[in-house]
């Protein structure tokens, strides 16, 4: 115990210090953290196109589905940050759960408790809503909904209390439409300034400024290294002085620690696949990625991967991905 008294060192019985003792430091600089790689027991099989939601209130990572060695997948996976568990539930898929599926998206709504997943089915352009509660998927029937579609994005508004979807491949051609889902129905949204159409874009919900966050994708074949931000009325293009290349297929999530938003990989013009990891703070985009071997002391590069912030340990999630071949690790930045 330290006496802080203004009589510092005149009492044998306190402890002596001086003010040149004390150190306090507040690390707010980015580029201090680490990737670690996990080895659970038990993990999904190696794919990539899936998609993963962090249930908060269960303190779990959810997965579900994706592209592997049989084609496109039905199972429902969690990690605890020790283990992954196949949770998968019986029944019909279609009916008891979504079908198999790849390229689609999810969001965890905090006011709900729910996974919210919508589309996917490349080729099927699949128009479904479903929410998992931890034990069943529910399929949820709309009176409106964005068409069938995959390769869009979504992140979870918290001061909206909606799910926020943007963009996609569709039937018709690439989306630039805004949708946004309150947990009965879908509504589509005509704000005065939006992001050009795209696919395979990513977006995380900044829950410090209230904002969801776009970077990149794809518009018709041509890579996009744009940056918006979403209030619940309009876009908002961002001009930062640095930013990641044009890439897509990437992964983001919003780490509420380090009030920033963590970006990692995804698919540019070279190398062709990106090992970088950037973040964004609502002014700028910094590339913090760490020195060391890649698959040793950060992931592989790698496109096709999904990532969360687990807001109980402080950490992202990531898992899987295409780096050459189809991935199968769980790494936590």
């Amino acid at each position: 115990t330290v006496d802080f008294g203004s009589d510092f060192g005149t009492s044998d019985s306190k402890t002596r210090v001086g003010l040149s003792d004390i150190f306090v430091t507040k690390i707010t600089q980015p580029g201090l953290s680490t990737w670690t790689q996990k080895s659970p027991a038990a993990k999904p099989p190696a794919r990539d196109y899936h998609a993963m939601a962090y249930d908060s209130a269960r303190g779990v990572t959810v997965l579900f589905g994706g592209y592997g060695a049989t084609g496109s997948l039905d199972d429902t996976w969690e990690w605890n940050g020790n283990n992954w568990a196949d949770v998968s539930p019986g029944g019909t898929p279609g009916v008891d759960y979504p079908s198999a599926k790849d390229c689609h998206a999810m969001a965890y709504d905090s006011n709900r408790g729910v996974v919210v997943l919508f589309g996917g089915d490349p080729g099927a352009f699949s128009d479904e809503t479903w929410e998992w509660d931890g034990a069943d998927w529910t399929r949820k029937l709309t009176t409106d909904q964005p068409s069938g579609r995959y390769h869009h994005a979504m992140a979870y508004d918290s001061k909206q209390g909606v799910v926020v979807l943007f963009g996609g491949d569709t039937l018709t051609g690439t989306s630039d439409e805004t949708w946004e889902w309150d947990g009965t129905d879908w509504t589509q949204k005509f704000p005065g300034s939006k992001p050009p159409k795209r696919y395979c874009h990513r977006m995380a919900y900044d829950s410090t400024r209230e904002t969801v966050v776009l970077f990149g994708g794809v518009d018709e074949g041509v890579p996009l290294d744009d940056t918006w931000e979403w209030d619940g009325t309009n876009w908002a293009q961002k001009f930062p002085a640095d930013k990641p290349s044009p890439r897509s297929v990437h992964a983001m999530a919003y780490d509420s620690v380090r009030a920033a938003v963590i970006l990692f990989g995804g698919d540019v013009a070279a190398p062709g696949y990106s090992d970088e990891t950037w973040e964004w703070n609502g002014n700028n985009w910094t590339n913090v990625s760490p020195a060391g071997t890649p698959g040793v002391d950060y992931p592989t590069a790698r496109l096709n991967h999904a990532t969360v912030f687990d807001s109980a340990r402080g950490v992202v999630v990531l898992f899987g991905g295409y780096d050459g071949s189809r991935c199968d690790d769980t790494w936590e930045y």
